[in-house]
């Protein structure tokens, strides 16, 4: 159990209370994987390719952790807690904060190890030679603006990774949450099948050509969803119309700055503005965690 009484904001103590309850967990996780991760890079330091892979997936560990993280450990929301004296927004902005921090904490791990255990293994430069290779492509300004980028984009993964199973913790019920991990085992199994198809059978190019039609079928049925999510908080009375002006251009000012970044980055003739636009509305949240409010308030008065 955690005493909430040194604290004397409700909201203060909430965040310590998420922190305590689950806010630990990716970051322990990381910790205990970047070992073995990391010997890695002196048993394969003599083969570059499998360098370069192995850093990739120590890069690519806080999101897919927070995967899994994320629907198991927001089960915390249970009925007591849905009753405390503290208003649902306060209660989700808690656990964005939590979100937050883990996400910060367990970046700070890797951003520090990784390096350490590069210079230790000796694979630094071995490592360092395709990001050289693209300076010497694009220029040393470019590259380390798409490194920086590269890396805000898996920071900001995790942490969208952890805060869009809200709703799915907010609802209090076990078996959604034992679901939703099924789902993403299920997910995770049948996208790597379905892309050892698409390489076996070269059809990258297909692949490629219905891309946007994809894209902009996922974007529509996304702003469709938000729309109806919009409507029942403003018909329940759980977001007055200004919150739901606010957070809508909200929203939409995150997704045109994605868009611009992606604009800026890519050359116009390898990608077409209007798909980068629809891949920035699919990577901005908003479904899921607009629907947090709704779960809530179904836990609360059950």
């Amino acid at each position: 159990s955690f005493d909430l009484t040194p604290f004397t904001s409700p909201s203060r103590a909430q965040f310590w209370f998420e922190w305590r309850m689950y806010g630990r967990a990716l970051p322990a996780l990381v910790a205990i994987l970047l070992p073995f991760e990391l010997a890695m890079l002196y048993v394969m330091h003599d083969t570059p390719l499998l360098l370069f892979e192995i850093v990739v997936v120590i890069l690519l560990s806080p999101p897919l952790m927070a995967a899994f993280v994320a629907p198991a450990v927001s089960s915390a929301m249970t009925p007591f807690i849905a009753r405390r004296p503290l208003t649902g927004n306060a209660l989700i902005a808690a656990k964005l904060k939590t979100a937050l921090a883990s996400t910060l904490a367990a970046w700070v791990l890797v951003l520090v190890a990784m390096p350490v255990g590069l210079k230790i293994t000796g694979t630094a430069a071995t490592v360092m030679e395709p990001v050289q290779r693209l300076a010497d492509v694009i220029g040393m300004p470019r590259a380390v603006a798409l490194v920086v980028v590269a890396l805000l984009f898996l920071m900001a993964a995790t942490w969208k990774q952890l805060v869009q199973s809200l709703c799915i913790g907010m609802s209090g019920r076990p078996w959604i949450t034992k679901g939703a991990v099924f789902a993403t085992l299920a997910f995770i199994s049948i996208a790597g099948l379905v892309s050892q198809w698409i390489v076996i059978d070269r059809r990258l190019g297909a692949v490629w050509k219905a891309a946007p039609s994809i894209i902009f079928a996922l974007a529509v049925l996304k702003l469709a969803s938000a729309i109806w999510i919009f409507a029942r908080l403003r018909a329940r009375g759980l977001m007055t119309d200004r919150a739901l002006l606010l957070a809508a251009i909200a929203w939409d000012a995150a997704v045109f700055a994605v868009f611009a970044l992606l604009e800026s980055l890519l050359p116009g003739l390898l990608v077409r503005g209007y798909f980068l636009l629809f891949v920035a509305i699919l990577a901005v949240p908003l479904v899921r965690l607009s629907a947090a409010p709704l779960a809530f308030a179904w836990n609360r008065n059950r």
